[in-house]
């Protein structure tokens, strides 16, 4: 499993999601790969090691990392996606001197990771050039190291064991891992017979650990200074360049290793036309788009009508039709502003109600309990707070889910509806700060009597709801207006969205 499989990896992470879901049903009798049981442990374990503030801690993280990265990357496609992107990419980009001893941990191991042509090729394969990939891994990391590389610092104080190093021009690991790039066979030297042009290891342990060892504290501790972080940024840059040169070898050679995209099987939304996944123009066009996507997104948070206009002009929309921009807006709902996406499929003319309705069509709701069902909604977006807009969406949901639930037990959509802003209402009532007096268990069933077209609603399914609303609230993940919001509530883990939530 020493492979990311490329366009297989989001079947493989879907298929670890399956798998994690027919757990649940213990009369089915199925292979489960081990890291399918256990990996959203291990990708909580990570998201508090890697952010830890304790030294050691981290550095044990980091290892956990780089072993996950290299060995079951498969299976945590995602994972590392937001690993990657909201802890490890934003500490090296980090310019405070707070942060140069975690900042210097970070880049040995990415270091490491560089070394290794194989996952440097699929990183970019599978984050840069997939359009369900939020986070341009290989780019923002290349960029980074640039520009960490090519920071101007001072030589180290001269009490700093670091300084020796830093004036010694020829310093022994250094000139001998640059000897060992001149040497190594590549496309540039292809006249030279003293390496073996398929040969790459990993820069020397004494380059990995440049600063690492040469001031210590009485702990045993590193202390880095900017001069020390620079140069393992540069050994790290000088990694990622020398694994790029090494693939390409191999592809100019006609006995070269299969490529990153050659193992596993191809996804479903693979094209079919026989051309090579690999193809260098396929590959722009997709880093053309998503950068489109991600300029026209940039429109869509400050005024969702530019945004759309945005993505017209660059002719990922073909026309204003609402079904079509309800499709392109669902599809790409990950990457959109969910407050500027719920206000604007909550507006009231006739044009957004249309976009508002094909959205929530694009949901499947079928054999989903009502609250469960809720949740999958509201996580596509953030409600506005504004009755009439709420009143909108509750309409529709409630259409919706009585057509793919027609034995859920209402009567008519009209009694969907009611429940569902009832429930609204229960949710702010139990978890708003503002709120003194809670609602009980029977003033809820009370206030729901009469609402199935002039009968109850059975008993035990309104208790239902309601435990589960006081249990856990309904609200949005990562919600970006979370802490900003008078008497919003702390925001929970990051990778909440990792566990066994009911809301997908």
């Amino acid at each position: 499993a020493d492979e990311f499989g490329d366009t297989s990896a989001p079947d493989a992470a879907d298929a670890a999601e399956q798998v994690g879901a027919q757990l649940a049903d213990r009369n089915t009798e199925v292979a489960v790969p081990l890291i399918a049981a256990v990996r959203q442990y291990v990708s909580l374990a990570l998201s508090r090691s890697l952010a830890a503030a304790d030294s050691m801690a981290q550095a044990l993280g980091l290892g956990l990392f780089e072993l996950a990265l290299r060995h079951v990357r498969t299976y945590m496609r995602r994972e590392m996606e937001v690993l990657l992107g909201e802890i490890v990419l934003p500490v090296v980009e980090s310019r405070g001197a707070g942060s140069l001893a975690a900042r210097a941990r970070m880049l040995q191991t990415l270091a490491r990771v560089a070394a290794q042509p194989q996952l440097v090729v699929e990183l970019y394969l599978n984050y840069d050039c997939a359009e369900d990939a939020g986070v341009s891994v290989f780019q923002r990391l290349a960029e980074a190291l640039c520009r960490l590389a090519g920071a101007h610092v001072g030589l180290p104080h001269k009490t700093s064991a670091s300084y020796a190093v830093a004036a010694d021009t020829d310093d022994s690991a250094s000139a001998a891992a640059w000897r060992a790039v001149q040497q190594r066979m590549t496309a540039f030297n292809a006249h030279s017979n003293d390496a073996d042009a398929g040969a790459h290891t990993a820069p020397t342990p004494a380059l990995l650990t440049f600063g690492a060892e040469r001031d210590t504290t009485s702990n045993g501790h590193g202390v880095y200074d900017e001069y020390a972080v620079r140069q393992l940024a540069l050994d790290a840059l000088a990694a990622l360049l020398q694994s790029m040169v090494v693939w390409s070898d191999r592809l100019a050679d006609p006995g070269a290793e299969p490529t990153a995209r050659d193992s596993g099987t191809e996804a479903a939304s693979e094209p079919s036309s026989g051309a090579d996944p690999d193809d260098p123009h396929e590959l722009l066009t997709i880093k053309t788009r998503k950068a489109q996507l991600a300029a026209g997104s940039r429109q869509f948070a400050w005024k969702p009508r530019k945004g759309i206009e945005a993505w017209r002009a660059a002719g990922l929309l073909t026309s204003n039709d609402p079904r079509e921009v309800a499709r392109f807006l669902y599809a790409h709902r990950g990457a959109l502003d969910k407050v500027q996406l719920g206000e604007y499929l909550g507006e009231g003319d006739a044009h957004n109600v249309a976009v508002m309705h094909a959205f929530i069509d694009c949901v499947d709701f079928t054999h989903t309990a009502f609250v469960p069902a809720l949740r999958r909604l509201l996580q596509a977006f953030r409600l506005p707070g504004e009755a009439q807009k709420i009143d909108r969406f509750m309409l529709k949901f409630a259409e919706r889910f009585v057509m793919s639930n027609p034995d859920a037990g209402f009567a008519n959509a009209d009694a969907a509806y009611v429940l569902a802003y009832s429930v609204v209402l229960l949710n702010t009532d139990q978890h708003s700060p503002q709120v003194k007096h809670r609602m009980t268990r029977a003033e809820f069933i009370s206030n729901n009597r009469g609402i199935n077209d002039g009968s109850d609603l059975d008993p035990q399914m309104l208790s239902d709801v309601f435990d589960q609303v006081v249990n856990e609230e309904i609200k949005l993940k990562d919600d970006p207006l979370q802490g900003r919001v008078q008497g919003a509530q702390g925001s929970g883990s990051l990778f909440v969205l990792w566990g066994n939530s009911t809301a997908n």
